[in-house]
């Protein structure tokens, strides 16, 4: 059986620009969405 809790990852995200926050839910591993991947790239820069 498995864990819910090991298959996904959450990012928590803020704006000092904007003064927003929110949350990012990605699956992980083989279940990965690229669009998610995508953002998270983006985020980074």
């Amino acid at each position: 059986m498995s864990d819910v809790d090991n298959e996904s990852i959450l990012y928590a995200i803020s704006s000092k620009l904007n003064d927003v926050k929110g949350l990012l839910v990605s699956a992980y591993g083989m279940y990965a969405d690229s669009a998610s991947a995508k953002m998270i790239a983006k985020l980074k820069a």
